[in-house]
């Protein structure tokens, strides 16, 4: 019996999935982003399948924001959810509740690349 490929398999990005991921988030095309993107493919179905699901843990009106980073001394993709509004006790608790009943449970393949978190608008 042949393989099923898993529903976050993607080899390569094509347009339509980019014009997904912009119309989900800011920063698809940054110059820091972008190639990192082209680089994980993997990551974009993730992405655009979590996007409905932080808005419905922090609200319509957020902003989701694409930002490189590092973490532990790797580099990362974060997906951050800006304009929330929310004290950092209650953004934490948002957070959690979006990673425990959704991302926790997708395929470490894109989570090896992949962090979700809040920020603050300066």
């Amino acid at each position: 019996m042949a393989a099923t490929a898993h529903p976050l398999t993607l080899t390569a990005l094509d347009p339509a999935t980019l014009d997904r991921m912009r119309a989900c988030y800011l920063g698809v095309d940054d110059a820091r982003v972008s190639p990192f993107l082209r680089e994980h493919p993997e990551l974009a179905i993730a992405l655009v399948d979590a996007a409905p699901r932080l808005r419905a843990a922090f609200g319509e009106g957020v902003t989701l924001r694409l930002e490189r980073s590092y973490f532990d001394n790797e580099e990362l993709l974060f997906a951050r959810v800006y304009g929330h509004a929310s004290s950092v006790d209650e953004a934490e608790q948002r957070m959690d509740g979006f990673r425990e009943g959704w991302w926790y449970q997708q395929p470490p393949e894109a989570a090896r690349f992949l962090e979700f978190s809040v920020g603050w608008d300066a």
